[in-house]
């Protein structure tokens, strides 16, 4: 089972927080889908980034497994 996990996530821009404390699990496979809803500006494509590895949270960790195996942050 793949899964990305957040682990106290947030993420600031010019001193605001757009999330922060984020804890939540989501599993990757043929049967999941997630909506994330939100007003403009409210940080939604940037947690998204943030799953994707493309921004890095101010605080916090984000953990990827594939087939239970840890991915490190950097590949």
């Amino acid at each position: 089972m793949d899964i990305i996990k957040t682990c106290n996530a947030g993420k600031n821009y010019y001193r605001s927080w757009l999330f922060r404390n984020v804890e939540e699990s989501f599993e990757i496979d043929g049967g999941n889908s997630y909506a994330f809803l939100g007003n403009n500006g409210s940080g939604k494509s940037t947690f998204l980034l943030l799953l994707c590895g493309q921004v890095s949270p101010t605080e916090g960790d984000i953990e990827w497994k594939i087939q239970g195996k840890q991915i490190p942050e950097n590949q």
